[in-house]
């Protein structure tokens, strides 16, 4: 489970000063978030839950009652209400997340999510507002149309693409030469030439460009999604081209979520090239090689370098490098591909407070 869906039970280090405030302080949560908390509750408890932004918490539960205030924001979730964390600032300083004073029995690094009823928001899937309308049954029934379409696919073994948070574990680039690229904020694509069987006649073999979001493969030929409206000549060529290679990146434009980049329609980003045979991603130089030979968009890069984690930290921050609003964050990669014991695959993502601020 990614670190972001969790709400772990953590000792909190210094609590460092806030100027101007003599009740509260901050202190940093595994060593990248900055977390205000107040001097008499750093004093009385040893151990706190860290719940990170953009989770949901059930505001009539006791632990978290008092966060029914003006600043709060409700999501209603199978009719029950719900307050999503956000990143705040307190006198200046922000604060990325929530510190409760952990239950009794409570042990160093336990997920404490499920017990506390925490949820993770998600935002809405482009083009599936309509799904809400339907009866539990035709929703059932598209939900196993959709599975078995997975297995007639299987064939392709598509990696499921996920990013760990930077202030999370800060301490995993050390040393490393690194690429840092803007994190757009739409909704994750995957393209790829291969073998499409329709799952009522599995038999029938049909090669074609065939589209995934993260875990749902999309009718392509259905022009009312933004998948089907972001495939372009050029990304059609190269994945017919060298069907062995999986094609990742973000929609974003009018439509997708709440930044629209300027965009006049929905657009393909590319951020990530999969080989199928090899079972490993293209290094930062082949991909950008082939992104330009096929006249691919690609997400900006923001710099290139040796690794240095508070300088990359305020990378997440300021305007977006393609259009006059806020940048989402950065993600940071190896520019050679490598793994690493704890993550796996040396990539990482950092969220700007800026934008978790003035997120809705």
């Amino acid at each position: 489970m990614s670190s972001t869906h969790k709400a772990e039970v953590v000792k909190l280090g210094e609590l460092l000063p806030i100027e101007g405030a003599d009740r509260i302080g901050y202190v940093m949560v595994h060593g990248g978030y900055p977390c205000v908390v107040s001097k008499e509750d750093y004093e009385a408890y040893e151990l706190w839950v860290y719940i990170t932004p953009d989770s949901l918490v059930d505001s009539s539960r006791g632990e978290f009652a008092f966060l029914n205030d003006k600043f709060a924001q409700f999501k209603e979730v199978d009719g029950k209400q719900y307050v999503r964390i956000r990143a705040r600032k307190f006198k200046k300083q922000p604060s990325m997340g929530l510190l409760i004073p952990a239950p009794r029995g409570a042990r160093l690094g336990q997920d404490l999510a499920k017990s506390l009823g925490i949820l993770h928001y998600e935002p809405p899937t482009p083009g599936t507002e309509h799904l809400k309308e339907y009866g539990w049954v035709r929703r059932r029934l598209m939900k196993w149309a959709n599975r078995a379409n997975r297995y007639a696919r299987k064939g392709l073994q598509l990696p499921y693409y996920d990013i760990e948070a930077l202030r999370r574990y800060p301490e995993v680039f050390a040393g490393a030469n690194i690429v840092v690229t803007e994190k757009l904020h739409g909704s994750n694509a995957a393209y790829v030439w291969g073998d499409y069987r329709p799952w009522w006649f599995p038999w029938i073999n049909r090669p074609r460009l065939l589209g995934r979001s993260r875990t749902v493969w999309r009718d392509l030929k259905d022009k009312s999604h933004i998948w089907a409206q972001a495939v372009t000549p050029e990304l059609e060529r190269f994945c017919k081209e060298n069907p062995n290679l999986v094609l990742f990146g973000e929609i974003v434009g009018p439509g997708v979520q709440d930044l629209e980049y300027g965009l006049e329609k929905p657009t393909f980003f590319a951020f990530d090239i999969y080989d199928s045979h090899s079972k490993s991603y293209l290094n930062w130089y082949t991909l950008e090689s082939f992104l330009r030979l096929y006249d691919i968009l690609q997400v900006p890069q923001v710099t290139y370098g040796r690794f240095e984690l508070d300088s990359v930290l305020r990378l997440a921050e300021g305007p977006s490098l393609l259009a006059n609003h806020c940048r989402e964050g950065i993600v940071v990669k190896t520019i050679f591909e490598s793994a690493h014991p704890q993550i796996g695959r040396m990539i990482l993502k950092a969220v700007g407070s800026g934008y978790l601020e003035r997120s809705k």
